[in-house]
């Protein structure tokens, strides 16, 4: 028998192994992909709870840089509550030996920094000058992941020797504050856990170089008119700074336009010691980069375009007919004095078919109330004493009102001359002179006295008592005010006695809007009185308008809308700022000055009056171009040749195109000059670094008090930062340090 290979069978075995190798193959492969998508499943679970403590983290720094701006704003605030007092070149600094001196910049420096510590380490809630309290630092995070009894939730502490405890370690550093172990642990809905230790440090900022400098740029400025400036005629652009004081009339006008005249103001800064008066049929118009410091503005039948920033520590009154502003910059007035109407910032249409358009403003902020104007009225109040009454300004409850408004603050016949059952004996406001005696010296029908202001009695229209609004009868004197006025012909022969209610602030807007929502007659005549004083008032977008007292606006109709808010940021820093401009131009008021005294501030008078020695005039000369000194007045009409610089100490008068700096002791009137604007070519510095005569010693610039500093260095501080809102980046203050992450 013949043996034989048979490989029959063979194919299937290759197959099943192949098969066999494929499949443990592919059985590899899948778990190999199935690990990978594990893995990459739990770091990213990992990461995202890594990242979600980073964003908890990241509130806590949120939290920390709200501190750090709180404290920044209140050092700033003690900063210019204290500027006058960095006056001298060395002093003891705060904390110091009284052996011990700093310039004082570096004292300033100081100060702040102390302030900015002290106001930081306070919102830390720090229990040792070296510690601070974690809740301080977990307050600022969501607290309902902090509070979840569920996943997910984080846990904010404080590393304090290796432990996690309550207090953590403050480190003060001397520029720098340094919060260490802030611990963030984060659990998340899986489970995951995912930890961050960190210093958060928060560096001490510096005070704002623009506060409190002393630098005075004195030929940015191209007018400086110690009792005033007045264009009296044509068209006249100003593109330099100004300074119009007053002449002690009782009206204040410090800056005037007068009839017809058209005045543009470009890029600068106006300061107005007084009134900024613009009269009928004339205009002022500010560009957007202009800054205007005023004490009042008053159109009367004049317009005004306020387009850049204005400060003004009283009102903006339209007067006159057909007087009309519009505002579509930023409008402060910051006047916030409670019971004088001249530091009591608001804005009022007096005037027939006066209009005011705040609908571009960027921002209408108003510290005060409107006042009715009745303190100068004059009338012996004959009552039984025999003695005159002082008639005063009553406060309304608006800070945008119209004349009619006042109408609202009549006291209620109802509350006046009441008998022993609360009825009013003639039920009406005013009084005639006559029937007010009666009330003093008749008695009622059950023989007593009737009661002058009954604070109990009922208003006929709202159903209100004085007592609603919290005046009694031992501040009844305090809350309202009589005011008497001459007879007038076909109404009363004797006079008039006008009942009005004088509340404070608060008390007087809530007045005004029951009365005015409850009397539709007098809501009426509120309505018909307003539609002849004014034709439009039209107010700036609702997050743009900050007023402390109610606002009246009239589009067809009336609207009396409520304030909002009580009070008016920075309003003292605006009331020293504009102090102190009025003094010498800078914020910062130097010993010996004396307030509203301007040129005597720049110029010294003496020195001036010995140089010019029996003459009255003297000037200087540089390759054809002049400076002049007087001690009379002056007239630039061209005829003089190329001036650049006019020091006198009487008027001066403008009526040809100028170039330069005018410094007048007296004021300064422009009649068609075209345009006035500053030099910036330094030509003057020059000019007063020569002296009056020909190789003598008096040198023009010691006719300045800061003269040698003029001629010396020139500009130093441009006119468009006479004041300036401070811009520290905070964010760039506070950061991290020695991060740990788990």
């Amino acid at each position: 028998m013949i043996k034989r290979n048979d490989n029959r069978g063979s194919s299937i075995l290759m197959v099943i192994l192949v098969a066999a190798g494929i499949g443990v193959m592919a059985a590899i492969a899948l778990w190999v992909s199935l690990r990978n998508v594990q893995m990459k499943t739990t770091d990213a679970e990992i990461k995202e709870s890594f990242y979600s403590a980073e964003g908890v983290l990241e509130q806590v720094k949120a939290g920390v840089k709200e501190k750090a701006e709180a404290a920044y704003k209140e050092a700033v605030t003690k900063d210019l509550e204290n500027f006058a007092k960095y006056g001298n070149s060395s002093q003891t600094p705060a904390g110091g030996a009284a052996s011990s001196t700093v310039s004082e910049k570096a004292r300033r420096a100081e100060d702040f920094k102390k302030n900015f510590k002290d106001t930081f380490k306070r919102s830390i809630d720090r229990g040792t000058a070296d510690e601070y309290n974690i809740k301080s630092i977990s307050n600022l995070v969501d607290q309902s992941l902090l509070n979840s009894p569920t996943y997910p939730y984080a846990v904010v502490s404080a590393m304090n020797g290796g432990y996690s405890r309550d207090e953590g370690i403050l480190k003060d550093e001397d520029d720098k504050l340094v919060l260490k172990g802030i611990r963030v642990r984060y659990v998340s809905e899986d489970e995951q856990v995912s930890e961050i230790v960190t210093d958060i440090t928060v560096a001490v900022p510096k005070p704002d170089v623009a506060y409190g400098t002393s630098d005075l740029d004195l030929f940015d400025y191209a007018i400086i008119g110690d009792k005033g400036v007045e264009v009296i005629a044509g068209n006249v652009n100003i593109k330099g700074s100004v300074y119009a004081g007053f002449d002690g009339s009782l009206n204040k006008q410090a800056f005037v336009a007068k009839s017809s005249t058209n005045v543009g103001l470009y890029d600068k800064t106006l300061i107005a010691n007084g009134t900024v008066y613009v009269a009928g049929n004339a205009s002022l118009k500010a560009s957007p980069n202009q800054k205007i410091w005023a004490g009042n503005i008053l159109l009367d039948g004049g317009r005004a375009e306020l387009t850049g920033a204005s400060y003004v520590a009283d009102d903006l009154t339209l007067s006159g007919e057909r007087s009309s502003a519009k505002i579509s910059g930023t409008y402060k007035g910051y006047g916030n004095d409670k019971n004088v109407a001249g530091s009591s910032s608001a804005i009022i249409i007096n005037g027939k078919d006066s209009s005011i358009d705040m609908s571009g403003a960027t921002e209408v902020a108003l510290a005060g109330y409107s006042y009715i104007a009745t303190g100068n009225e004059k009338l012996r109040d004959r009552n039984s004493q025999g003695n005159a009454n002082n008639n005063v300004d009553i406060k309304m409850g608006e800070s945008i009102a119209v004349k009619g408004n006042q109408i609202a603050y009549l006291m209620p016949g109802e509350w006046i001359g009441t008998d022993s059952n609360k009825e009013s004996k003639f039920g009406h406001n005013p009084l005639s002179y006559d029937e007010y005696k009666k009330l003093l010296n008749e008695k009622d029908s059950s023989g007593k006295n009737y009661v002058l202001v009954d604070t109990k009695a009922r208003a006929y229209k709202t159903g209100k008592t004085f007592e609603d609004y919290g005046v009694t009868k031992s501040d009844l004197d305090a809350n309202y005010t009589k005011i008497f006025v001459q007879p007038i012909t076909g109404i009363s022969s004797d006079g008039l006695v006008y009942f009005y209610v004088n509340l404070p602030q608060d008390k007087a807007a809530r007045y005004f809007n029951d009365f005015y929502a409850a009397d539709k007659n007098r809501a009426e005549e509120l309505k018909k009185h307003t539609d002849f004083y004014t034709g439009t008032i039209k107010s700036a977008a609702e997050a743009n308008i900050k007023t402390v007292g109610n606002y009246t606006l009239y589009d067809n109709d009336l609207v009396v809308l409520p304030g909002k808010t009580s009070t008016i940021d920075n309003t003292g820093k605006f009331i020293r700022t504009f102090r102190a401009l009025c003094t010498n131009l800078t914020t910062k008021v130097k010993a010996g000055q004396k307030e509203n005294e301007v040129f005597k501030n720049i110029i010294n008078e003496a020195v001036l009056r010995g140089y010019l020695a029996g003459v009255v005039q003297k000037e200087v000369s540089v390759n054809g171009v002049k400076a002049v000194i007087t001690s009379g007045d002056y007239e630039y009409n061209g005829s003089s040749g190329d001036v650049r610089l006019i020091v006198a100490l009487g008027d001066v008068r403008v009526s040809k195109t100028f170039t330069g700096t005018i410094i007048a002791g007296g004021k300064v009137t422009v009649n068609s000059a075209g345009e006035i604007k500053s030099d910036d070519s330094g030509i003057i510095k020059n000019l007063i670094s020569e002296p009056l005569t020909a190789g003598g010693s008096d040198y023009f610039y010691r006719v300045f008090r800061d003269g040698e500093a003029f001629a010396a260095s020139g500009s130093t501080v441009s006119g468009n930062d006479l004041f300036a809102d401070g811009s520290v980046d905070l964010s760039k203050l506070v950061s991290y340090s020695n991060w740990k992450k788990k």
